[in-house]
């Protein structure tokens, strides 16, 4: 059987420790009074925190959480943008013992739900509003509870395991707790406590779920060790070259996985400063790049026309960078990919499988790289299972040190074969050299911006819609997003529905980039069906592609 399998661990240069607190505390230890993180949004006061602040913040959590009742294994839901008390949570989640569990902050009320009953959190720590969200409200109105509730006696059969809802910047009284008084709590909790529950904690101990969407309808839990983001975190550092004098500006999502390990982790994990910039804006990024002095810039690729049209207009001095992965700058942008572009890898690797060095040859970035230390692949075919040799196409399986646990509330045997490899649901094949070339996805999961949307969770609300009668949500390819996800929608006899009825109704129900960009419409038999009657999916994705080839 043919096994492809990446260096031993033990050669991997960069690593460091492998728990969230053994972490934090190494980093706090070299780095100390150095800034670690950085919040500037305009009009208001610019919030920072060294390395040691950032340490002692998250102990403060974790003394808080102790205190509160958490234990071994008590999940921790944090619901913010991207601010350093997000970081400070789930370190401190992690550091006492719990495990973090990040929420996707587009999601909406009907999301939201699924979120909290599904990853049966102890406690939420959130924020009361972030732009049209109200968190702390959407929270206690789903929990529908008495009058009476209170801080520490919230008890609700919606989400039977939730105790508590701490939010930053609440107001004092009623359900939900402030940050303030929640973190005072915890002051009566020894320093000896949370050191001993470090030192008790290893890196094969849960420490973190991370929500993503997949071929279901409901977004998946991915349930990881401790090890998993910090030996990522190391990596990407380590990867990317940074140094303690770089300032890295990012406004990718911190609650997937490639936020974490390559943003947070990454940045913390060689002494850098990461500037942080929760809703994007083109100006406002120019003017947060300037002010912060920025060496480095990580950024989705569809803002990267925004940021382009912001910089002709000129007046923002952004000569500090030294390296921009979607470059910002008057030239059109490189045809190839840049060595960090060239990976692979998902939530359930938490990030990189493979990858290459930056210094990778030109003739290797059309690739996705080799196997990172401790993993392996193994390609097989999609029907018999069988093990492929190198240069043969099938299915990616996947091994490893940073391998996730499994799916939270998903028996082992459905998440892995008889040998322990994760079936991907990509297609792909390895050269004589080892270096993974992907070719495509087996699944219908649509890859949009960075983000994974599952058609049928969308196929599935839109069918709920009265002038509906069919429906197939596809991903057409997109230079600048990936893909666009697209309905194409069979309506009932005499609807008059339209593309913009369609968007609205799934607004409020769909996190924002899970709702179709296009919209188009067809009559019963304009849809290819297969012998199940169901839309066949690989021709209705064609017909979508061609009917929008020239927008």
């Amino acid at each position: 059987m043919t096994t492809f399998t990446g260096p031993p661990i033990e050669s991997e240069p960069g690593t460091g420790a492998l728990t969230f607190g053994t972490f934090l505390d190494e980093i706090a230890q070299r780095y100390g009074e150095r800034e670690a993180v950085v919040l500037n949004v305009a009009g208001r006061d610019r919030v920072s925190r060294t390395y040691a602040e950032l340490r002692d913040e998250a102990r403060r959590v974790a003394k808080a959480l102790v205190a509160a009742g958490a234990s071994r294994g008590t999940r921790v839901g944090v619901l913010t943008s991207g601010r350093p008390e997000w970081i400070s949570a789930v370190f401190g989640a992690a550091m006492a013992g719990g495990v973090a569990v990040p929420f996707n902050t587009f999601a909406e009320p009907r999301e939201l739900d699924h979120l909290l009953r599904h990853s049966d959190v102890g406690m939420v720590i959130t924020q009361t509003a972030f732009l049209d969200h109200r968190y702390a409200d959407e929270i206690v109105q789903l929990c529908d509870l008495p009058s009476a509730a209170g801080p520490g006696v919230l008890r609700t059969p919606k989400y039977p395991f939730l105790r508590r809802i701490v939010a930053l910047d609440a107001a004092h009284g009623g359900v939900v707790q402030p940050w303030d008084e929640f973190l005072a709590e915890g002051d009566v909790v020894r320093d000896d406590l949370i050191d001993a529950i470090v030192r008790e904690t290893t890196p094969s101990d849960d420490g973190i779920i991370i929500y993503s969407s997949g071929t279901t309808s409901s977004p998946k839990g991915v349930l990881h060790m401790h090890r998993a983001p910090m030996l990522q975190s190391w990596r990407h550092g380590y990867r990317e070259g940074f140094t303690p004098d770089d300032r890295v500006y990012s406004e990718l999502p911190l609650f997937w996985t490639a936020g974490f390990a390559a943003v947070v982790g990454a940045t913390l994990s060689r002494g850098a400063c990461l500037v942080l910039h929760p809703v994007f804006d083109g100006d406002d990024a120019l003017r947060l790049i300037e002010e912060e002095r920025a060496t480095i810039v990580q950024m989705m690729p569809h803002h990267d026309v925004d940021v382009q049209k912001s910089y002709a207009r000129g007046g923002h001095d952004i000569s500090t960078i030294r390296r921009d992965g979607y470059r910002i700058t008057r030239e059109p942008p490189p045809a190839k990919r840049t060595a960090s572009q060239a990976a692979y890898g998902s939530s359930e690797t938490f990030t990189s499988a493979t990858a290459l060095p930056s210094d990778a040859p030109p003739e290797d970035l059309d690739t996705h790289g080799a196997l990172i230390a401790g993993s392996s692949i193994r390609i097989v075919d999609a029907v018999t299972g069988e093990a492929l040799g190198p240069g043969e196409e099938g299915e990616i399986t996947l091994k490893g040190l940073t391998l996730m646990r499994g799916y939270v509330k998903v028996p082992p045997e459905e998440a892995f074969d008889p040998d322990g490899y994760f079936h991907t649901g990509d297609a792909g094949w390895v050269d004589d050299r080892g270096l993974l070339h992907w070719t495509g996805r087996l699944t219908t999961m649509i890859k949009t911006s960075g983000a994974n949307v599952s058609p049928l969770e969308v196929e599935e609300l839109l069918a709920t819609h009265p002038d509906v009668k069919g429906v197939a949500v596809v991903g057409v390819p997109d230079p600048s997003a990936g893909e666009l996800v697209v309905a194409c929608v069979v309506p009932t006899a005499d609807s008059t529905l339209t593309e913009a009825d369609v968007r609205q109704f799934l607004r409020g129900s769909l996190s924002a980039y899970k709702v179709p960009r296009r919209v188009l419409f067809y009559s019963d038999d304009e849809l290819p069906k297969t012998g199940s009657d169901k839309f066949d999916v690989n021709a209705v994705r064609a017909i979508a592609t061609d009917a929008l080839s020239g927008d």
